[in-house]
């Protein structure tokens, strides 16, 4: 699970071991088929034209499972149980048979989901954190469809969907799903083993030589450029992952490279129509939005407490923007596209400059460059993750 909403769960105390077991509970297990069939609705209709057009093969699969299972075993019927490994905080890997469970976890805890509102802010709801909404359930299935239109590399395939009950409610859903590899970039994420309180420390004495954070055996400008690659073949083709699904440790490595992006639950299409300015620069906002979230982060510290609020932000910006290797390369295919599109160079970094200074990018520069604005402004309600 991401390390977000890790930090900012509501509820009891979510740790364990890598080794877990899955037990049988109260519920249903449908099909892709069933599944589409009762909440279809809740797509926009060119995401569900998209599902439709390219979820044939989803359509005929049997799923590999007659009874939901679930990790908490508060909710087992005493019936059957069985080993996996611990895949995130919330969901469930078998490596035996190449399955993962996302959400089977039900319980009371939430973790907050962000969106972008009108004003380029961010909107935070609270969703149960264990398991998956049925629009969350119908995002990843349309992702599927969509990685499958464009012939996008992926590790993973839906099977089928638990949906959990207890007395009668629903508890919401489960989404079983093949996969090749867990691999995750965070595997690979080298702060050369500092904490925020070293990082401040070797700052003030002026020993701190590390920016940006790098990636044990995997080059950064090759993963840089992979990245960006994929980045781009999903955004010009209108797919967007949401704020919180574009958590840099949704990226899958394989043999030491960067091979795809995975968790599509808050997946949306944005079209863009050239000559629609009004939904062209929302879509270059967004790109923008998402690709601060999807940063590696900084080993540094910028003392930022003689400025006010505008001028941290802005220093912020100036910072990110000279030392991210994601940013760069991005920055230069994104232009190079727009050209293609023959839009106005000054309508085009007019956009970018939005979506840097909206109050969204604020918070995620935030996440990555620990500074002392932050630290002496974070309180219960902040969604600013801590460094490290």
């Amino acid at each position: 699970m991401h390390s977000d909403a890790m930090n900012y769960c509501k509820g009891p105390d979510l740790k364990e071991s890598r080794d877990i077991n899955l037990y049988r509970t109260k519920g249903r297990v449908l099909s892709i088929s069933e599944f589409c069939c009762e909440n279809i609705k809740l797509l926009k209709p060119q995401e569900q034209n998209i599902l439709n057009e390219y979820s044939e093969d989803l359509l005929q699969i049997e799923p590999l499972f007659t009874s939901p299972m679930v990790r908490s075993s508060s909710y087992f019927d005493g019936k059957q149980s069985m080993p996996a490994k611990r895949s995130g905080t919330r969901s469930a890997y078998i490596p035996s048979i190449g399955i993962k469970i996302k959400g089977c976890r039900p319980g009371k805890a939430t973790f907050p989901s962000w969106k972008l509102n009108e004003e380029l802010g961010v909107d935070i709801t609270q969703l149960p954190f264990g398991v998956l909404t049925a629009e969350s359930v119908m995002r990843e299935i349309l992702a599927y469809s969509f990685i499958k239109k464009y012939e996008l590399p992926t590790i993973s395939k839906p099977n089928a969907i638990f949906e959990y009950k207890q007395n009668s409610a629903c508890m919401q859903y489960a989404l079983v799903s093949q996969v090749s590899c867990e691999t995750r970039v965070e595997q690979y994420i080298d702060c050369m083993g500092y904490m925020l309180y070293d990082i401040i420390r070797l700052k003030r004495l002026g020993k701190l030589t590390k920016s940006e954070v790098g990636l044990k055996r995997i080059d950064k400008d090759t993963y840089g450029n992979k990245k960006t690659d994929l980045l781009l073949s999903y955004n010009i083709n209108g797919g967007f992952r949401g704020i919180l699904n574009s958590n840099i440790g949704n990226d899958i490595i394989s043999n030491e490279q960067l091979f795809c992006l995975c968790d599509f639950d808050s997946f949306k299409i944005i079209p863009f129509t050239n000559g629609d300015s009004f939904h062209v620069r929302l879509f270059i906002i967004n790109a923008f939005v998402e690709l601060i979230k999807t940063s590696l982060p900084f080993n540094d510290f910028r003392d930022v407490s003689h400025n006010d609020i505008v001028k941290v932000h802005s220093e912020l910006i100036n910072y990110y923007q000279a030392n991210s290797t994601i940013y760069r390369l991005f920055k230069k295919k994104f232009i190079r596209f727009s050209q293609i599109q023959k839009w106005p160079s000054t309508f085009v970094d007019k956009s970018i400059s939005e979506a840097f200074e909206s109050p969204a990018a604020f918070e995620l520069l935030q996440e990555l460059i620990p500074n002392t604005y932050t630290l002496e402004n974070i309180g219960p309600n902040s969604i600013y993750v801590p460094h490290n």
